[in-house]
């Protein structure tokens, strides 16, 4: 996996982003800090836009499962060959 090639934690499934979520908001109530405003910015797990397997539909469910994570903004990937093919 990506993680073990980049000797960094695994973040590859929405249950590591909830795991590492939970371990950022212990974090933040133990520096009293869980009032602040927090941005959450991850890639949807699916093939996005441009790709030949994009399902609109189960990308949207799968942003909505983000957003009850706590994720507020998303990182998307539109493959294209050019900016007029986009």
């Amino acid at each position: 996996s990506l993680g073990n090639r980049r000797r960094s934690a695994h973040l590859e499934t929405l249950d590591d982003l909830a795991a590492r979520l939970e371990k950022l908001r212990a974090l933040r109530e133990e520096a009293g800090r869980s009032a602040e405003p927090l941005d959450i910015a991850f890639f949807n797990l699916l093939p996005g836009p441009g790709s030949d397997k994009f399902d609109p539909e189960a990308y949207a469910a799968e942003e909505e499962r983000q957003a009850a994570l706590g994720v507020t903004w998303q990182i998307v990937n539109a493959s294209a060959t050019s900016p007029s093919e986009g």
